[in-house]
Parts: structure tokens; C-alpha cells; sequence
């Protein structure tokens, strides 16, 4: 740079940062909706990602509520990672405002970030997992009731199905703290499930719904 020499070609173009954000809530009712009565779940890790790793990573506050900002425009992804005892709601089955936006494994589609804007509706519904448990027994009177002085029954098999015919697990019934003929299945998604039973060729089963 010379004594009084101008230089006029540096130039610094900018452009707004997005922000994105929203909710995370308990769909107690797993309809895919925020309904008026559902709350928000707190300490849930969402992370936005591109072709070149993990942009950047929150987490949902004590109302469900999350916020990037200063995020780069480009293509990107946003999943959250699912907190025990929880699995990912329906998606993108109603309004935008009050629909989930993740699919099954947590992840939403590839969303082109434009500079400067802002994305305020982008929602991550969860449903509680749910359990099936119960015992085999011999009904000693017949009486169709799991009596004081009736026993467990261990080596039933139990199958777990799907309402559309779907298997989705078996185990045997066995003792557990001293009670035999115990079966349960945990961590199950919301949805309807039907249970068949295989037992030993020496019983009949009692009367049901007594």
C-alpha cells in the first residue's frame, strides 16, 4: 500500500442467520396431535447434521421448548435422540403446528435451510412405552379365579402379536421372586397387540373373564 493509494475491491457480503426450533411433547394419546392436555418432555438431545458431520446439538428445556440459532443456510437434518422408556409418535399426520415432523428413528427428512429465515414449527412428538404382564396358573376349583391356594405354571409359551398378525415376541413363563408361571413383555409401542398361548398337553384352559 502506497502513500495515498486507495484500495476499493474489498468486499464482505453477510447474510442473516436461521433459527429453528420448538416443542417436544408427550403424545399421551398417540394421535400424532398436540392435544391441549399434553406436556412437554425436557432433557431430549436434538442435533442438526450435514453431509460433513454434527452442526450443532440443544436440548429440550423444562417445558419441551428447544432453539437453535446462527445456523449456516444448506442442507441439513434434524433428529433427536429417543429418551428411555419413550418411542417416537406418528408423524406429519395434521396441521404443521401441532403435528410431529420425525419419523420412526427420530430423523426428519432433509430440509434445504434458506439464510435468514426461521423455522418455528418443527415438533418432536413421544409416547410412553407401555408393558403386557400377567401369570399362567393351575385353576385347582376350576372357579375361573387365581386363587390364594392355586400355583403358577412355568413352560408356557406366550406369543405377542400385532392386531394385523405381525409376531413381535415370545417368551416362557417362569419364576420370578418365587411366583412361577410369570410372563411380561416391556417397552412396547402404543398400538394394539393380541397375546396366543401354548401350554402343556395335560391342561385345558379355565373359563375366561370370571
Amino acid at each position: 500500500l502506497g502513500t495515498f493509494e486507495d484500495i476499493l475491491d474489498i468486499d464482505l457480503g453477510l447474510v442473516n442467520a436461521l433459527t429453528l426450533g420448538n416443542f417436544v411433547w408427550e403424545d399421551a394419546n398417540n394421535n400424532g396431535i398436540q392435544d391441549a392436555n399434553e406436556i412437554g418432555i425436557e432433557e431430549v438431545v436434538i442435533r442438526i447434521s450435514n453431509a460433513q458431520g454434527i452442526v450443532a446439538e440443544t436440548t429440550s428445556n423444562e417445558e419441551g421448548l428447544y432453539q437453535f440459532e446462527n445456523l449456516p443456510a444448506g442442507n441439513n437434518q434434524i433428529c433427536a435422540i429417543l429418551p428411555s422408556g419413550f418411542n417416537f409418535a406418528q408423524s406429519n399426520i395434521g396441521a404443521e403446528l401441532l403435528d410431529s415432523d420425525v419419523d420412526s428413528t427420530g430423523c426428519t427428512g432433509i430440509i434445504d435451510f434458506t439464510a435468514g429465515g426461521t423455522i418455528d414449527s418443527l415438533d418432536i412428538g413421544l409416547t410412553k412405552n407401555g408393558s403386557i404382564e400377567g401369570i399362567a396358573f393351575v385353576d385347582l376349583n376350576g372357579n375361573g379365579v387365581n386363587n390364594l391356594n392355586d400355583s403358577g405354571l412355568d413352560g408356557v409359551i406366550v406369543n405377542l402379536f400385532r392386531a394385523d398378525g405381525t409376531l413381535q415376541a415370545s417368551v416362557t413363563t417362569t419364576t420370578v421372586d418365587e411366583i412361577a408361571g410369570i410372563f411380561e413383555f416391556n417397552n412396547l409401542k402404543a398400538t394394539d397387540y393380541y397375546l396366543t398361548f401354548t401350554f402343556p398337553e395335560e391342561y385345558i384352559l379355565t373359563d375366561p373373564n370370571v
